[in-house]
């Protein structure tokens, strides 16, 4: 069994202990792997999200006009001048 480092922006990791066949057998993805990788980073922002929605209320989340150009400071698209 050999053992590879892995190097990264933030430096090199510490050596896998398996070698890369095991990692990806015959250099196919497992898709089941894949798949729960996937549910297990969705899934806590989705029920975040939820969880805000119930808590907040969905009047309070969404009661306002987004924002525009001029809440930034530009001025108007017709070259007036606005005075607040």
């Amino acid at each position: 069994m050999t053992t590879r480092r892995i190097h990264s922006s933030k430096g090199s990791l510490p050596p896998l202990s398996l070698p890369p066949e095991a990692l990806v057998p015959n250099g196919v993805p497992d898709p089941w792997s894949n798949l729960l990788a996937e549910v297990t980073g969705a899934l806590p922002l989705v029920m975040i999200t939820l969880l805000s929605i119930v808590i907040y209320g969905a009047n309070r989340l969404a009661n306002r006009d987004p924002p525009t150009p001029q809440d930034a400071g530009l001025p108007p698209k017709d070259g007036t001048e606005t005075v607040t």
